[in-house]
């Protein structure tokens, strides 16, 4: 963690390529997560275009476009770990001698960084996946590949959390009580 002085930005940053970057900024979300934003494969109709750039054949945006290489200062908010909201829905449903109690949990809008994808791609256990991004290997040993959007997922989700289904015997049965 960087940054304790006062009017200072707080960075959480590990120098491993597979955790990504979060700066904490006066006036700004939490959860923001800072990277490259990748454009995909270069494509040749950014060649003279100040503000892409080419690292081995991959497009990133040059947020600064001072100059023509991908540094620190590139870096955006690609995505945000905090969610939008969340919600809980329980509900009790009876028919006759039948209950159903159902319990729903819900997150929307947030984003993670999906390290096992990036791993995987990283290790070679993914070649499907690398022919998405690159034709060669040269893009893979680069730590701007893995600290972009690529590996950013939406990670909104519904969950059933408890489904009980009821019977309620009646009150006699074969004349017991």
């Amino acid at each position: 963690m960087r940054g304790y002085l006062e009017d200072e930005d707080i960075t959480f940053y590990n120098e491993d390529i597979l955790f990504p970057e979060f700066i904490v900024k006066e006036n700004e979300p939490l959860g923001n997560i800072y990277g490259y934003k990748s454009l995909g494969k270069w494509k040749e109709e950014y060649k003279n275009n100040r503000s892409y750039v080419k690292v081995s054949n991959m497009a990133f945006y040059n947020s600064d476009t001072t100059d023509t290489k991908i540094t620190e200062a590139d870096k955006v908010v690609i995505g945000n770990s905090i969610p939008d909201f969340t919600w809980n829905l329980n509900s009790s449903f009876r028919y006759k001698n039948f209950t159903l109690d159902v319990s729903l949990y819900s997150v929307w809008g947030v984003e993670k960084y999906n390290a096992t994808r990036a791993a995987t791609i990283m290790t070679g256990l993914n070649r499907d996946v690398i022919g998405l991004y690159n034709d060669s290997t040269s893009t893979l040993g680069k730590a701007e590949f893995y600290e972009s959007n690529l590996f950013i997922d939406d990670a909104s989700f519904i969950r059933l959390k408890s489904l009980t289904i009821g019977y309620t015997s009646p009150k006699k049965i074969m004349g017991i009580k």
